[in-house]
C-alpha cells in the first residue's frame, strides 16, 4: 500500500441455516466484489502497455 492507497474493511457476520446456504452467500459477496472492483478499476489500467 502507498499513500494513493485506501484500505478497506468488511465485518459482516451472517446467519446461515445450512452449509449450502453459507456457500451461496459467499459467493453473492464474491460476485459484489467483482462487480463493485470492475466499476471502479479504469479499463485502462488492466490492459498491459509494454
Amino acid at each position: 500500500m502507498d499513500e494513493k492507497s485506501i484500505k478497506v474493511v468488511c465485518d459482516h457476520w451472517a446467519s446461515c441455516e445450512s452449509k449450502l446456504h453459507a456457500e451461496y452467500l459467499m459467493i453473492q459477496w464474491t460476485q459484489f466484489a467483482v462487480w463493485w472492483e470492475q466499476l471502479t478499476v479504469p479499463s485502462n489500467l488492466l490492459l498491459n502497455t509494454t
